[in-house]
């Protein structure tokens, strides 16, 4: 059975769906569903931000399905990027894994894309809308449609 690793970069996931999807929400059990019958998912974590408190459901419901939720506190008026912790945690996994799911649509790791690639490992990018440049480097993309949206 192949080993799977995930990375879920749930700001730029919600972003994209609201830009492109008329807001509807990523069904995040459907999602683990499909990764699953891909293979054993020995890796799982979502990154996201919140305010106050006002995620601590959501993140219920990740640990619920099988993701570790990493969070941190948003600062008003300050961007905040998960990359760096997203290409560490996957690099740090890598040579235990077979494939690597990314999902996010973001460029900028494009390079970890790459070099997961280069390292042999089968590349499932999964976003809604994502890059040119996930997309011609990724071994295959899975566009968030109907199924993988809540109803």
């Amino acid at each position: 059975m192949k080993k799977i690793g995930v990375y879920i970069d749930i700001n730029n996931l919600y972003q994209a769906l609201k830009r492109n999807r008329d807001g509807k929400q990523l069904d995040y059990d459907k999602l683990m569903g499909h990764i699953k019958d891909m293979g054993e998912v020995v890796d799982a974590i979502a990154y996201g931000c919140e305010f106050e408190k006002e995620a601590t459901e959501f993140k219920c419901m990740l640990s619920k399905v099988g993701v570790t939720p990493k969070y941190k506190q948003l600062i008003p008026n300050r961007k905040f990027s998960w990359n760096p912790s997203i290409i560490i945690d996957a690099m740090s996994k890598l040579e235990d894994l077979d494939i690597l799911v990314l999902c996010s649509g973001d460029g900028e790791l494009t390079p970890l894309v790459t070099h997961a690639r280069d390292a042999g490992k089968q590349v499932i990018v999964i976003a809604c809308s994502p890059s040119k440049s996930l997309r011609s480097h990724a071994t295959s993309t899975i566009e968030i449609y109907g199924d993988l949206l809540c109803s």
